[in-house]
């Protein structure tokens, strides 16, 4: 008779302890079911918010550019202004002609590279082989500088050799600034001569990638002699960390 007392109570306390965790876990989903919900930003509302950021940066940066080049022109006054002798005038100029802050016209060559006709850049993803990509642009300028070109401007952004070109998500930024296909790619040449060896170097067994993807995805790449060609001048700014004074 104990036993089966003992049994019953058991068994009681057992649905007991079974009811009270079933009621514990349904306190806890009531509790976080209760909270307020926060709503999550909406995509498009982000995405403008970013557009509108990236708009805004753009053209200060622009803004910045125009008076860097008002500074380089009153720079350039003031010298004009002051009684140097022609040695150090061609000093000087040679000086801005190797740095890239001084607009240069002449010989030169055009390369065009561009998304395929069928591509849509804002619907595709970053990798995808029928774009342009900073990749690109980064070996084709430094196949040009492997060969001896100095002078080089990208779609009127006038490179240095501290010029950074990246991608930033379907964006190409050179120097911080956006540019969009067609990608132009100009530069000085010294004469023909310099021209066929850039061509060859083109038509060899360079810029492989490039050329795979203009066969399979109908990436726009083509380039051509021009009798003259102005860059701009370099209208970013240099970094100093590294300079030392010298007597």
């Amino acid at each position: 008779m104990k036993k089966k007392t003992s049994k019953k109570r058991n068994r009681a306390f057992l649905a007991l302890f079974a009811t009270g965790i079933l009621v514990g876990f349904l306190l806890i989903a009531l509790l976080a079911f209760s909270r307020p919900y926060k709503k999550q930003p909406d995509i498009k509302d982000s995405y403008a918010n970013l557009a509108e950021t990236a708009t805004l940066l753009s053209n200060r940066q622009e803004s910045l550019k125009r008076e860097i080049s008002l500074l380089q022109k009153e720079i350039a006054s003031k010298e004009a202004s002051l009684e140097i002798n022609q040695q150090e005038t061609s000093l000087l100029d040679k000086l801005r002609r190797t740095v890239g802050i001084k607009e240069i016209s002449g010989f030169g060559i055009e390369i065009i590279l561009d998304d395929s006709p069928q591509a849509k850049r804002d619907l595709l993803s970053i990798d995808d082989a029928s774009l342009i990509h900073a990749a690109d642009i980064r070996d084709l300028t430094n196949l040009l500088k492997i060969v001896g070109v100095r002078n080089i401007a990208v779609n009127d952004q006038r490179l240095s050799n501290q010029s950074s070109i990246v991608c930033v998500g379907n964006s190409i930024l050179i120097d911080n600034t956006r540019i969009l296909p067609p990608i132009i790619v100009q530069a000085t040449l010294e004469d023909a001569g310099q021209y066929q060896i850039v061509e060859e170097y083109l038509k060899g067994g360079t810029l492989q990638d490039i050329k795979y993807r203009q066969q399979t995805s109908d990436l726009v790449f083509y380039w051509s002699a021009q009798n003259k060609i102005t860059l701009p001048a370099y209208s970013g700014s240099f970094s100093t960390k590294f300079l030392e004074k010298t007597s």
